[in-house]
């Protein structure tokens, strides 16, 4: 029925804090730790891009298995908790089947992390030279 439209709303709420918690963490960890490695400026477009893709694999990575769930009960026909989803993931596929679809999230993560980098970094510089 039309609740059905909400299934996983709430995991995917779970799924999408964390997933944002490691990218950022991530992002200006390695741009700091990217420009002192690499003798640049953490606002040189090479460090951010690598600190994009860098915050795109390991947020993607760390969460993947939040995801897997998410799916999971957004797409099950009858109505279960995220936990009985786990435990029936495990018992099927083991912990390997917590990483299911994880090169498909990379392949669309990466490249979205590198881009979402380049745009935030540039807009901030933008605002501190019409600021400054």
């Amino acid at each position: 029925g039309p609740l059905g439209l909400w299934r996983g709303t709430f995991a995917t709420m779970l799924s999408l804090a964390p997933n944002s918690a490691v990218w950022w963490l991530t992002h200006e960890e390695s741009k700091q730790r990217l420009a002192r490695r690499l003798q640049m400026s953490e606002d040189h477009a090479l460090v951010h891009g690598w600190s994009g893709a860098l915050a795109g694999v390991t947020s993607t990575v760390v969460t993947n298995p939040l995801d897997v769930v998410k799916t999971r009960l957004q797409c099950s026909e009858t109505a279960l908790s995220a936990l009985d989803v786990l435990r029936g993931l495990l018992r099927e596929s083991g912990l390997r089947g917590l990483f299911s679809g994880l090169m498909p999230r990379l392949a669309a993560a990466v490249p979205r992390s590198v881009c979402t980098v380049l745009a935030y970094e540039r807009a901030i510089a933008l605002c501190r030279t019409k600021s400054g």
